[in-house]
């Protein structure tokens, strides 16, 4: 049941967001929402020391106003649901949505994790469609991939690979009207990896 946890240290108190502890019936329920689960063990000292941060994490997608909802599962109690998760060691954070599930192995920081989840949560490849938002974006990410061009059997290549990528970085399309004069394209459709300011065009070999 999702409700307020309250946290005191000598001299603070910490109030966390909603985040539900969640039971067997997870794997049961999880398939019509996004979830992001923390999967710990009761005897695991790190999980004590990062509880505050989970629910930190909590708070901070629910001031977002973020779908996905955000659950903490006590491995040692619900072992069932383990069989639908490869977990490795404690705690494992995982975003599962629909059928997939894709683990954060990033630093155990509340930014981090919110960063991986907004970007995992939400569509695998981002349309941009102004060319503010592609400038928005080129500030605002050191690396990212991007599409340029309409249907082509190289964008259904795309989407495949951005689906098993996106837990480590951010996919875009755009047409070629939105790019600044800056970028130069060889063909189109064509794919261009934005890295430190900079672009490198894909090569036409496998991707």
């Amino acid at each position: 049941m999702a409700g307020a946890r309250l946290f005191v240290f000598p001299g603070l108190t910490v109030v966390s967001a909603y985040v539900e502890e969640l039971d067997d019936k997870f794997n049961e329920n999880r398939k019509s929402e996004p979830w992001l689960v923390e999967f710990y063990a009761p005897w695991c000292d790190y999980c004590k020391t990062f509880e505050p941060i989970w629910y930190d994490v909590g708070a901070e997608l629910k001031s977002l106003g973020s779908p996905v909802n955000v659950g903490k599962l006590d491995t040692t109690v619900h072992s069932s649901v383990l069989s639908d998760f490869n977990i490795r060691g404690y705690p494992a954070i995982i975003l599962v949505k629909g059928e997939k599930s894709f683990e954060y192995r990033g630093p155990r920081t509340k930014d981090g994790i919110i960063e991986f989840t907004n970007r995992v949560a939400g569509p695998v490849v981002r349309p941009l469609t102004s060319a503010q938002l592609f400038q928005h974006v080129l500030t605002r990410h050191d690396l990212f991939f991007l599409y340029i061009g309409g249907r082509s059997p190289l964008k259904g290549q795309y989407h495949k690979v951005a689906a098993e990528f996106i837990i480590y970085n951010y996919f875009f399309s755009a047409s070629e009207e939105v790019l600044p004069q800056a970028v130069s394209l060889q063909e189109v459709p064509s794919i261009a990896v934005f890295k430190d300011g900079t672009y490198y065009l894909y090569n036409g070999k496998e991707l």
